[in-house]
């Protein structure tokens, strides 16, 4: 810590008994709490959805791992003195190296958290070529803007040993960190809301009525708390000092540790549609049933697209409420369009595909593993 002048000295005394360090400890953990909850309740419509845990799943719980690594060393950082005044901080050291760890750990929490949503958005538009050529460019983004943040934190002085012992190293040099950590955290806020538009495009083609497209669009879009906790965060970063760390720093903490659990929680939302359908319907899903037919190639074992139909399931279960209710209105016309002579069964509402690139990719793989799809002719001549 740089040498303080002496009207710094006189007003850190005079504020000696200030201490945020409980508001630190509360804010974390209530965040942390709902962050579990999300996560938690993810697991669950996974279950309840019939589909197996996929990477994106995984992910989130890792980077909920390291979001808890983080407010571990929030936590740490309080014992040591976080939330006072740095004149007043008995182990300046310790926490000097605990600041810097945490610091650190930051940018692998916050990464992670990213990296899952993008792998959602791979699994829930599998065909969407430029879509995912762009999770690809926003992945290799992530990965060389992590690096540098990691690498500006550990190199703001040179030796780093300078943050926490001073007087070993007389001769060392640290640089204002504020400039560097305000560009980061605008970039990072940006990115989010980046992140948080690329799927829109393909929710808005989706095969359903303009109330169901705005109703999805709209959980995607609760994702939008973490945009506006990172927003909120670039407008603190400027208060991070070298004079006062363990005082100055207790926003940015705060709003570093929030912005992870918010990102946890935003990228859960999306996934929890199952449970909300159970609780109103009494069922996850409805079952789609797939009809036999005794030519050869329908008896052929399924590949590994067997659990597509599964993780499909969140975008269905929008259209599915949508295409029963439509269906019941044009009972009638169903009647009359209906051919009893017509051997092929008829399949229920429930298995409608979502979106055009859906339907394609039955065409590319169902033909030898899957049952032909055929939905009421009311339905398909309305969509």
């Amino acid at each position: 810590m740089p040498s303080l002048t002496p009207e710094q000295i006189q007003y850190q005394m005079s504020h000696k008994d200030d201490d945020r360090g409980p508001g630190i400890v509360v804010a974390i953990s209530v965040m942390l709490a709902v962050a579990y909850v999300a996560v938690c309740l993810r697991v669950v419509a996974r279950r309840l959805g019939g589909a197996p845990l996929k990477m994106d799943d995984w992910m989130i719980m890792f980077g909920l791992f390291l979001s808890t690594a983080f407010a571990v060393g929030c936590f740490v950082c309080v014992s040591l003195g976080m939330g006072k005044h740095a004149i007043t901080v008995k182990q300046p050291t310790p926490l000097a190296k605990a600041i810097l760890t945490t610091e650190v750990l930051y940018t692998p929490a916050s990464t992670t958290v990213k990296f899952s949503i993008l792998l959602f958005y791979r699994r829930l538009f599998p065909l969407q070529k430029g879509l995912n050529w762009t999770l690809v460019g926003v992945a290799a983004f992530l990965v060389v803007f992590a690096l540098a943040q990691m690498l500006s934190v550990i190199i703001q002085c040179t030796p780093p040993a300078a943050l926490w012992d001073p007087q070993a190293h007389p001769n060392a040099h640290c640089d204002n960190y504020s400039p560097a950590l305000l560009l980061f955290a605008i970039v990072n806020a940006l990115t989010d809301v980046f992140i948080l538009c690329i799927p829109l495009p393909t929710l808005w083609k989706l095969r359903v009525s303009v109330s169901r497209r705005r109703q999805l669009i709209g959980i995607f879009l609760l994702g939008g708390l973490v945009c506006v906790v990172s927003m909120c965060r670039a407008g603190y970063v400027h208060q991070v000092s070298l004079t006062d760390p363990s005082w100055d720093d207790v926003d940015t903490v705060i709003l570093s540790a929030v912005e992870n659990c918010a990102g946890v929680l935003s990228a859960c939302l999306p996934t929890t549609l199952p449970i909300w359908r159970y609780l109103r319907h009494g069922k996850a899903t409805e079952e789609t049933q797939h009809y036999r037919h005794d030519s050869e190639d329908s008896r052929r074992k399924p590949s590994g697209k067997k659990n597509w139909y599964a993780d499909t399931m969140i975008l269905n279960s929008i259209a599915k409420d949508d295409a029963i209710s439509d269906s019941n209105r044009s009972s009638d016309l169903t009647q009359e369009t209906a051919k009893p002579s017509d051997p092929t069964p008829q399949h229920p509402a429930s298995a409608i595909r979502v979106t055009t690139d859906l339907q394609q990719e039955d065409e590319l793989y169902a033909p030898n593993q899957l049952p032909a799809y055929q939905p009421y002719d009311n339905i398909t001549r309305r969509w």
